[in-house]
């Protein structure tokens, strides 16, 4: 009788110690890099369409955040170029392609602050 007894507590000690409690920590959304939780950005315009050649290959993003949130812009190619490409706070920022001198247009993104723009340039027709 005592071993079905000390066979009671503990299991009532380990479903204790294994219920379903809301105490257990969550796990946390991850942020981009170079942002804190209390930052978001806004990111306009959301999509870019540029010449293949010229001055028209240039465009200019307007990013909106507070005054602390640092940020970072990556491009995913490597004919594209964003100036600055780091820095804190609200910022125009100058978006560069590279002469297009294929004919067939080609795809890229810009992402800052976790939020993207596709960027697309066309073809030089020749």
């Amino acid at each position: 009788m005592r071993t079905l007894r000390a066979v009671a507590i503990v299991l009532a000690l380990l479903g204790a110690a294994c219920g379903d409690d809301d105490k257990s920590p969550s796990t946390p959304t991850p942020t981009p890099p170079g942002s804190s939780s209390q930052c978001s950005y806004v990111i306009a315009p959301t999509s870019l369409a540029l010449a293949a050649t010229g001055s028209l290959a240039k465009a200019t993003l307007t990013l909106s955040t507070a005054g602390t949130c640092s940020w970072t812009a990556a491009v995913s190619v490597g004919w594209l170029t964003v100036t600055p490409s780091t820095g804190s706070g609200s910022q125009s920022l100058s978006v560069v392609a590279s002469d297009n001198t294929g004919t067939a247009a080609r795809n890229g993104t810009i992402t800052v602050g976790g939020q993207s723009v596709a960027v697309t340039q066309a073809g030089s027709g020749r």
